[in-house]
């Protein structure tokens, strides 16, 4: 398996619903006709996702699974989060055999960023499924955030010929919520 995070971690259900809604972002854009729609629903949903990823926070709810090496240590760490709930825990062993623990066995840490294992997992790998969310509806998110995922819109709908690099404003909005590891 790679030392790379995000080949570890997959997205089992997104959420489903966008921080900004379509007639936000158009209310922010300036435009009143629908024959854009499409185009500024996938720009919404890449902004979230560039902010998640700045963040290292899913906004809203959504499943994912996580898989890291049984290392002889009672945490892991969770690179995506915070998670709220834990659906499942599964140990791998060099064979290929999984046994998914029980309750009791594991828990999450208060700030949602770990898993705490009563004994430390034997076995090759240990995947955990979890919910993770910054909150559980969009006007439940910090207006602030909203904010920099409409910018970052904006500047995808101004230019269109590939990726716009993330907008100051964008940045400048996000700053305060983004959660750094050392």
């Amino acid at each position: 398996m790679s030392d790379d995070v995000s080949s570890r971690l997959r997205v089992m259900t997104p959420p489903v619903s966008e921080p900004v809604s379509l007639s936000e972002a158009k209310l922010f854009l300036r435009i009143e006709h629908a024959a854009e729609d499409a185009v500024i629903t996938r720009a919404i949903a890449s902004a979230r996702e560039a902010c998640e990823h700045y963040l290292g926070s899913a906004l809203l709810p959504q499943s994912l699974s996580f898989t890291g090496a049984c290392d002889g240590r009672i945490r892991l760490m969770l690179p995506f989060g915070p998670a709220t709930a834990i659906d499942a825990v599964t140990v791998t062993d060099d064979a290929g055999a999984e046994t998914e623990l029980v309750e009791t066995d594991y828990r999450l840490s208060i700030d949602g960023y770990s898993v705490f294992f009563d004994t430390a997992p034997s076995g090759a790998f240990v995947t955990v499924e979890y919910v993770a969310a910054l909150a559980d509806t969009a006007n439940a998110l910090p207006a602030l955030l909203k904010q920099g995922i409409l910018h970052h819109v904006g500047a995808w709908m101004e230019q269109r010929e590939g990726a716009a690099p993330m907008p100051l404003a964008s940045l400048a909005c996000y700053q305060p919520y983004r959660r750094v590891r050392l």
